[in-house]
Parts: structure tokens; C-alpha cells; sequence
């Protein structure tokens, strides 16, 4: 199954896989994996209770990803980034937080998530 246009979905990186993983907003069921996917209306989501979590003990978890509902809508994109060390939140460039987005595009490069945004 693949995830429709329209669909709400929460998306975050599979480090296992090396890909994204999307879930089902309403029923939290995994749709699929995927090298790239886009989404309008986006919401960055990070659960600092996990976070911390994953500071503390230095293992990683799903703690962090995008909801959105799936698009196929092009858009010039800008970097956004997140590193759960260094910042609470997603980042742009510049270190300033994100917290939504009209556009979002997740894609993997050289087996590494890449985050952009518009």
C-alpha cells in the first residue's frame, strides 16, 4: 500500500532501513517506506520526553518526524535539519526553529535523510 494524496501521515527516519518511514495519522499504521516523500501543511514534530531519553541513554528512538498530508506539489525548498544533541526542536540553516511549514520534502542522499522545506 502507498500513501495518497490527501492522506495525513507522520513520517520520520528509519535508521535501519534508510529510508522514511510513513504512518497512518488516524490509525498509526505503517503505509510504507520510501526514498522521498511530500507534504503540505506540515507540523515538525519532537517529543522531548524521548528526546531526553535519547540524551540520557544514547540510544536512538523514534522521538521525532514531519505530519503532514501527502502532496505531489514542486516548491523551491530551504534546508531544515535535526539533531536531538544540539537542538530541541527541527532547525533551518541559520540555527532558527521550526515548528510548521506549508511545504515539506523528505528525501534520501547518500543514504542520509534530507530535510527541506518551504
Amino acid at each position: 500500500m502507498k500513501a495518497a494524496p490527501g492522506q495525513k501521515v507522520f513520517v520520520y527516519w528509519n535508521i535501519r532501513k534508510k529510508l522514511f518511514s510513513v504512518v497512518d495519522y488516524k490509525t498509526r499504521r505503517l503505509i510504507q517506506h520510501t526514498d522521498s516523500i511530500k507534504l503540505k501543511d506540515a507540523v515538525f514534530k519532537v517529543s522531548e520526553v524521548r528526546r531526553r531519553r535519547v540524551i540520557r541513554t544514547k540510544c536512538k528512538n523514534v522521538h521525532a518526524g514531519v505530519v503532514g498530508l501527502v502532496t505531489n506539489m514542486a516548491a523551491v525548498f530551504l534546508h531544515a535539519y535535526y539533531n536531538p544533541y544540539v537542538n530541541e526542536t527541527f532547525v533551518n540553516a541559520r540555527g532558527e526553529a521550526l515548528h510548521t511549514a506549508d511545504k515539506v520534502s523528505l528525501r534520501v542522499t547518500n543514504n542520509s535523510a534530507v530535510v527541506l522545506y518551504h
